[in-house]
């Protein structure tokens, strides 16, 4: 605690992650998140702060540490609340039903590294022990899963912070009454960093330069069907993984309570350095199944669904632009809402066809009439979605002729026999149809616009 005597008492609510930071207030910019939220907080309120501070932490500067999984982490938690085998019961749908549901089992915490020796509550507790500090000017070094409990994988501490505590007050986040409060907090650099560990709740993938699988984090356009594979069904081998207790949860805690179907609750914070920008989350179904080959065939249809779609939509907003700006240099603004609402609109078919493979038998050639429907499903939504930003009505001759040659362009990509057509077809895994040639080649949007 010596080290902390020095360091200056920060209000209690810069624990809170969208308290504007100091630059800000100083330049006065707290425009929609106002500062000054609350001086006071009770127990339960402070350490709900402290949890999310420790499990969500993004960078801070030198030497303050982000969490175990990097600044704001994906979580997942399978919910078997809605599932066809859940009840009606109270029970059935209360809380600790969602958290049993994701707890691990102790032979799955031991199949990780973990110290030989024996540990005590310091290494799954650590701030019940000397604090570990990372330090390397005073001998400070990563801690690694054989350095601490198993276990500790659920309560890091990377951030180095001393409470403040004062008598009786109302807490400003709950307006609940206590006899002792929280008035403040001390911080102090360089504390644990967190070196190869595996969170159960994160999933994780392999970028194309880290040779080691990394966390997910949320992305500033959300979270969408998309990104479905990675999260539930997805393998090493194409460079993703879901969390351990989603996996565990579909191949063996799902079909031991006889369940079929169950949601996936997905959340977390997405960051810029150390900017909150949003809370992102999402909901989405979850199929159980003991069958190696049904498994195979949702993964396979699944990326094949996503893929296409992702071909889809960058014609899709690339042709969008080349009928609103005359150039590139004009095709300026945000156009992630067109993004959005192609998900969206996309979403409801995507996981209908997804629960009729899951509900019958492996059968490839349902596989493939799943995908040749969605084709179809891809091709409205898109020139819907393109007729919605580029509306023929009340333009002049010269946007007209844009707007009618960016639609053509796009219409062409679901013409097997343009370039990108049987690049659509391929992505879908089905055969290019013997059809005659389209009169007039589909143009392309021009590159700079399509970015």
């Amino acid at each position: 605690m010596r080290d902390f005597a020095e360091a200056e008492v920060n209000s209690i609510d810069r624990l809170l992650f969208d308290t504007p930071g100091e630059q800000t207030t100083k330049l006065n910019r707290d425009l929609f998140v106002k500062r000054g939220r609350g001086s006071v907080f009770g127990y339960p309120a402070a350490a709900m702060c402290l949890l999310a501070m420790q499990g969500y932490a993004p960078s801070g500067g030198q030497g303050h540490r982000t969490s175990m999984r990097g600044g704001g982490p994906l979580t997942t938690l399978v919910d078997p609340r809605s599932s066809d085998g859940a009840g009606d019961g109270p029970k059935s749908q209360s809380l600790w039903r969602l958290l049993w549901a994701n707890v691990e089992t102790v032979a799955q915490w031991r199949e990780r590294p973990r110290r030989e020796s024996e540990v005590g509550a310091e290494d799954l507790f650590p701030w019940l022990g000397a604090t570990r500090t990372s330090n390397p000017k005073d001998g400070g070094r990563a801690t690694t899963p054989v350095d601490a409990h198993q276990l500790q994988v659920y309560f890091g501490v990377p951030r180095r912070i001393r409470l403040e505590f004062g008598g009786p007050g109302v807490c400003d986040l709950t307006g609940i009454e206590y006899d002792r409060t929280v008035v403040g907090y001390r911080t102090r650099n360089f504390g644990v960093e967190y070196s190869a560990w595996r969170h159960p709740l994160s999933p994780y993938y392999r970028s194309k330069s880290a040779a080691e699988l990394l966390p997910v984090h949320p992305q500033p356009d959300g979270l969408a069907w998309n990104d479905w594979v990675g999260l539930t069904v997805g393998e090493a081998e194409q460079g993703y993984e879901p969390a351990q207790v989603v996996s565990h949860f579909s191949q063996v805690r799902g079909p031991a309570l006889r369940i079929s179907k169950a949601s996936l609750r997905t959340f977390g914070v997405d960051f810029d350095n150390m900017k909150c920008r949003s809370w992102l989350g999402a909901t989405m179904p979850v199929f159980v199944t003991t069958d190696p080959q049904l498994r195979r065939i949702l993964l396979t249809t699944a990326t094949s669904l996503t893929g296409a779609a992702e071909l889809v939509v960058g014609m899709l907003v690339g042709n969008i632009k080349a009928g609103l700006f005359s150039s590139s240099d004009n095709a300026g603004g945000d156009f992630s809402s067109i993004r959005r609402g192609f998900w969206e609109d996309t979403s409801s078919a995507f996981y209908s066809a997804l629960e009729g493979l899951a509900q019958g038998s492996a059968d490839e050639e349902r596989a493939l009439d799943v995908r040749r429907v969605f084709l179809d499903v891809l091709q409205k939504a898109a020139l819907a979605i393109f007729d919605q930003w580029c509306p023929l009505e009340s333009t002049n001759p010269e946007t007209l002729r844009r707007v009618v040659k960016a639609r053509y362009s796009l219409s062409g990509v679901f013409h097997p026999r343009t370039k990108v057509g049987t690049k659509l077809y391929t992505e879908l895994g089905l055969a290019v149809p013997d059809t005659p040639k389209s009169p007039r080649r589909a143009s392309k949007p021009r590159r700079a616009v399509s970015k």
